[in-house]
């Protein structure tokens, strides 16, 4: 089998705008013993991760008028109590904290309508739901209702519309005091009322990003993919997804070597590359890929080869644990400090496994299930970095290797995995507080050798090896839900693959869908899109290609592509 070919958010409102009033692949040598090919399991019906799968089903109506009033003033007028500077870095950490500032500081109360305005509208505010920015909205007329509520229409068009849930759009905004009772306001709902029940009606249709309306923001967070197993080899495509639009984006400067069952890591904005199997040996040797200037080096080479291996960085060293050297199933770590750009041995694990899956926790490190040599395992174990000692911690429930394991809302979430016989939809998680382990909601599609993250608040599964071979699909957790979303597949069917997260890149629009410049939009109706194609955001150098695919919406895999 492909997959054991080697052996080895704060989104909810604060409270003070709660209300009680409801609105096939090759076999290679050293492999593990060849199973059969389970049965294929019947799909669960699936919820599709659109621009609303961020929204919580448990949000509250914000109060129709509200209880609030602020001193009189002159809402185009500063107050010098605001705390929020205008220096362009204090804008820069507005945007990205905004979830937070914009509750929690009473400076953003005292912003003018132009400042808000021009706040709100920007395409870098951090929200991950498009709510947040209703909410603030609404919190700022609060502060003196009787004389900003004039402003609402003007604020209601910074806010993305056509990406709210039409649950949210329907049960909050509709019937709210400041849209009831504005003539004008009441135009903007109706048109964007229209504009969701379009989309709810076309499901399968692309989502026009050029529509103000729709218009994704830009991430803080990118999810970068690298490598894999491809068709009957490794591959070295290289694919970073938006979160925002639900779209991923081939990344035109691959690594010269394609390399699977390897284990990726990010250190700053940089990505490491660590260990794997090119197709003949496994490796020792280490890349680094530096998304700034677009350039892969070489960073230190490990002291073991290492396959089937997996990582977790901790206090800013990258922690390499098992695998397999294509003869000997490893117990041994090692760590890799980019100040001196070298890997020192580490006290080894009590026991030896590859295709395991680790997570960094609360300042430790969490590995879990693997594979032995003999057969897959149940044993877990975390490392004290303290104490430098390895202690096991309660066996998981069943027996897993080739597991995705990942830390998400203070527990270790161990998901799928193969258990010798067949590949699991099937989740745990572990609670390091109350040492237990309990049931998670199933996934959609069965996998092993798949990837992991956490971006958005949302636990994705990427990849990996399925029913009959490696898939392209992705799904991911929202544990406010408690359900799993579909999101776009990716470009290519891979399994064995690795994903990594950077946060805060410059230069992030090379890498996520490429939004038109504002000024090259002409206004649109809601209900009448334009469909006319504006020219892309930022140039993109002739050397660097990049291929966008997904609708944008994750309800259809029909994708779009933008040549260069």
């Amino acid at each position: 089998m492909a997959d054991e070919a080697i052996a080895g958010s704060a989104t909810d409102p604060p409270q003070y705008l709660q209300t009680s009033q409801q609105q096939q692949q090759p076999e290679v040598p050293h492999g593990k013993p060849q199973e059969e090919m389970p049965q294929q399991e019947q799909p669960q019906p699936r919820q599709e991760k659109s621009h609303e799968s961020h929204h919580r089903p448990q949000t509250q109506a914000h109060p129709a008028e509200s209880q609030q009033t602020g001193p009189s003033e002159n809402p185009t007028t500063a107050s010098p109590e605001s705390n929020l500077k205008k220096s362009d870095s204090a804008l820069s950490s507005l945007l990205q904290n905004f979830e937070n500032v914009y509750y929690s500081d009473d400076g953003f109360l005292h912003l003018t309508i132009d400042e808000v305005c021009d706040l709100l509208s920007s395409d870098h505010l951090n929200v991950a739901d498009e709510k947040i920015a209703f909410f603030a909205v609404c919190r700022w007329i609060d502060y003196s209702p009787k004389k900003r509520k004039v402003h609402v229409a003007r604020l209601l068009k910074t806010i993305r519309m056509g990406l709210l849930s039409t649950e949210f759009f329907v049960q909050t905004v509709l019937p709210h005091a400041y849209v009831r009772t504005d003539k004008a306001a009441r135009e903007i709902a109706r048109d964007t009322l229209r504009f969701l029940n379009d989309s709810d009606l076309h499901p399968m249709e692309e989502v026009d990003f050029d529509n103000p309306i729709a218009r994704p923001r830009v991430p803080r967070d990118v999810l970068f993919v690298i490598g894999g197993w491809s068709g009957d080899s490794p591959t070295n495509i290289m694919e970073a997804y938006d979160t925002r639009a639900d779209t991923w984006t081939v990344c035109g400067t691959p690594d010269t070597i394609p390399r699977a069952y390897h284990a990726a890591a990010a250190l700053g904005t940089n990505i490491y590359i660590v260990g794997g199997f090119d197709g003949t040996k496994c490796l020792s040797s280490c890349r680094m890929f530096d998304p700034l200037s677009k350039t892969w080096n070489k960073a230190g080479r490990m002291h073991h080869r290492r396959c089937y291996v997996c990582v977790a960085v901790l206090q800013g060293y990258i922690y390499a644990m098992g695998g397999y050297d294509g003869e000997v199933w490893k117990k041994s770590v090692e760590r890799y400090d980019p100040a001196q750009l070298q890997w020192q041995r580490v006290r080894p694990m009590n026991h030896a496994r590859s295709d395991a899956g680790a997570t960094t926790l609360d300042d430790k490190i969490y590995i879990c299930g693997g594979f032995d040599g003999t057969g897959c395992l149940d044993s877990a174990e975390v490392y004290n970095p303290v104490s430098g000692q390895w202690t096991l911690i309660a066996p998981m429930p069943k027996r897993r290797s080739g597991v995705g394991v990942m830390a998400y809302h203070g527990c270790v979430y161990v998901l799928g995995g193969f258990n010798g016989n067949a590949r699991k939809s099937t989740g745990k998680r572990y609670n390091p507080k109350t040492k237990e382990w309990t049931r998670v909601p199933e996934m959609y599609t069965p996998r092993s050798n798949f990837a992991t993250a956490v971006i958005d608040d949302q636990l994705f599964a990427i990849g990996g090896y399925s029913w009959d071979g490696p898939i392209p699909a992705v799904e991911c957790y929202d544990i406010q839900a408690d359900e799993w979303l579909d999101a776009t597949d990716m470009s290519v069917n891979r399994s064995a693959l690795s994903a990594c997260v950077v946060s805060g890149l410059p230069n992030v629009q090379d890498y996520i869908y490429r939004r038109p410049l504002m000024e090259n939009i002409r206004p649109v109706s809601p209900s009448n899109p334009s469909t006319s194609e504006a020219p892309p955001a930022f140039p993109v150098p002739a050397e660097h290609t990049y291929e966008v695919s997904g609708s944008g919406t994750a309800k259809s895999n029909v994708g779009r592509v933008t040549p260069v």
